[in-house]
């Protein structure tokens, strides 16, 4: 049904959203907020180590929700402002999807063959 190569690059997707998924819902237990399936919030003193994207920024001494051009920059602000956690977004590396996808697909075929057809 699908050509190798589109169904490596379909399941490593699939895989790499849930991932997101999983890792935020694990870290924002016990909170509910909008946007918890695919962010959570982290000390802004930690952003800057760690692999995350800021999805704050503050523009204007108000608090926006959008992707910055450069994290430290980010920092820098909400450090000035006092604001001690800041919302951000996990970076994954797509080529562990990728890798598993293959791996799966070399040795039990497509697994949404069966829901697809």
């Amino acid at each position: 049904l699908f050509v190798p190569s589109v169904s490596v690059l379909f399941t490593a997707s699939v895989m790499s959203v849930i991932s997101v998924m999983v890792l935020c819902f694990r870290r924002n237990r016990g909170r509910r907020f909008r946007g918890c399936s695919h962010g959570y919030m982290m000390p802004v003193e930690e952003v800057c180590g760690a692999f995350v994207w800021p999805s704050e920024d503050l523009v204007d001494g108000r608090l926006v929700r959008q992707v910055s051009e450069d994290k430290w920059d980010v920092c820098r602000r909400f450090e000035k402002a006092g604001i001690q956690e800041i919302y951000v977004t996990p970076m994954v590396p797509f080529i562990v999807p990728m890798a598993v996808s293959v791996i799966l697909i070399l040795t039990v075929g497509c697994p949404f063959l069966s829901v697809l057809c």
